[in-house]
């Protein structure tokens, strides 16, 4: 879950600031996938100690579309939170953000929506003058499984900017759409659909456009049910299912920039 704490930015501000002035320490193993801007492979600061600990990593990642930065982050503590980001390189746009407080225990896999360079943020703190605990990892590159990170329908087509569920309710499949900071974009039932025809042009049933999410469903021609997933460059994700059960619906993208 995407939550924002704008309390919790002077809080890592002054963290930010003790770990600049403290000595690096060990760090977590890192795949081979991620490449430092800093050429040490170091965290830009950590420290660990019994009332304070904290890590900063920014890292520069050259990725191909469908691969993944796969992360986790653990806290406990009266100060601190989790902090990441993923921005496409050079224009530094957000792809993908969570912030949390502590105590936190967040972990996710963000896919990749395109070939190219992006800036990776990871910033995880705690402290406490009873003692503070930390635990991170995060690696880059091809995913490890197959498996979507929940039930979602469309796994690796625009599901970094856009989610879909067909959840079953009432003995049907309703079609629920959110965007990736879990605000519902629309959702559609079979009452919803239930009179209408198909005609010679596909018909819009629904559209939601905010920031990143942009999503559209159709009733085609041929009375099957088309979403539409947009992604910020440009790249048209879509998926078709005869009901409004996508799970096994058929996935196609377009990129205009190939």
């Amino acid at each position: 879950m995407i939550k924002r704490f704008s309390l919790l930015m002077p809080l890592i501000a002054s963290l930010f600031a003790y770990l600049l002035i403290t000595s690096p320490a060990p760090v977590a193993a890192l795949s081979e996938g991620c490449i430092f801007i800093n050429e040490d492979a170091k965290p830009l600061d950590s420290i660990f100690e019994p009332e304070n600990k904290g890590v900063i990593y920014i890292l520069l990642v050259n990725l191909e579309a469908g691969e993944a930065i796969t992360y986790s982050a653990k806290g406990t503590g009266s100060e601190g939170g989790f902090d990441t980001g993923l921005f496409s390189y050079p224009s530094l746009e957000e792809i993908f953000s969570e912030i949390v407080t502590l105590p936190f225990d967040a972990s996710s896999t963000i896919i990749i929506p395109e070939d190219g360079e992006y800036i990776f943020r990871f910033i995880a703190l705690a402290r406490d003058t009873g003692g503070s605990t930390l635990e991170y990892n995060f690696s880059c590159g091809e995913l490890q499984s197959a498996s979507a990170p929940d039930d979602r329908v469309n796994y690796g087509y625009g599901d970094v900017f856009t989610v879909a569920y067909s959840p079953f309710v009432d003995d049907t499949h309703n079609l629920d759409v959110y965007c990736a900071d879990e605000e519902l974009a629309f959702s559609v039932s079979p009452a919803d659909v239930a009179g209408l025809t198909p005609t010679t042009e596909a018909q819009l049933i629904a559209a939601f456009t905010k920031g990143t999410c942009s999503a559209e469903f159709y009733l085609l021609s041929s009375g099957e049910y088309q979403l539409n997933i947009y992604a910020p460059e440009g790249k048209l994700y879509t998926l078709i299912d005869i009901d409004l059960d996508f799970r096994d619906a058929r996935k196609t993208y377009f990129d205009p920039n190939e």
